[in-house]
């Protein structure tokens, strides 16, 4: 039970560490806000409870005293750095896309759309957001990919203008 335990903490935390790289490099955001935040909260709350976790694989009977002693010390101070980190991120994550208005539909796929957006910070930010058209394409359920593409270039005759 305590390798289970330890290589599915393993496991998740190479997940949670690697999700925003590999999203990002595939240029993925979450579609869905209410998913986004969920999976945010879980990964908050479930990085450092994962660290803790894996005592159950590194801390082992037969280990001396003050390796014992060192390990859980060690893991219990990268618990609470990971936590420390995952508090800071939170105001990393305060600017976000915001979806204004659909500008075309694309005639051969639904889920491809040409979206005016719009970059801010909320009420940390004093200035205007920053505004940029998107092709934006509905990747998965929960997924979307959003290319930066310049209005004046679009071929009209590949796209359903929304009024």
């Amino acid at each position: 039970m305590k390798k289970i335990i330890f290589w599915t903490s393993i496991s998740l935390l190479i997940f949670w560490i690697l999700s925003p790289m590999i999203m990002n490099a595939f240029g993925l955001e979450f579609n869905d806000r209410n998913f986004e935040q969920t999976f945010k909260e879980i990964r908050f709350w479930g990085i450092p409870i994962c660290i803790l976790l894996s005592l159950f694989g590194t801390v082992k009977s037969e280990d001396k005293r003050s390796d014992r002693i060192a390990k859980t010390v060690l893991t219990f101070g990268a618990a609470i750095f990971a936590f420390f980190f995952m508090i800071m991120s939170i105001f990393a994550d305060m600017c976000d896309w915001t979806n204004r208005e659909t500008l075309f539909i694309s005639k051969e796929d639904n889920n491809i759309k040409i979206i005016r957006r719009d970059y801010g910070c909320g009420a940390t930010d004093s200035g205007p957001p920053i505004v940029k058209n998107f092709k934006v394409k509905e990747s998965f359920k929960y997924f979307i990919s959003a290319t930066e593409v310049n209005i004046e270039e679009v071929d009209e005759s590949k796209w359903i203008k929304v009024e």
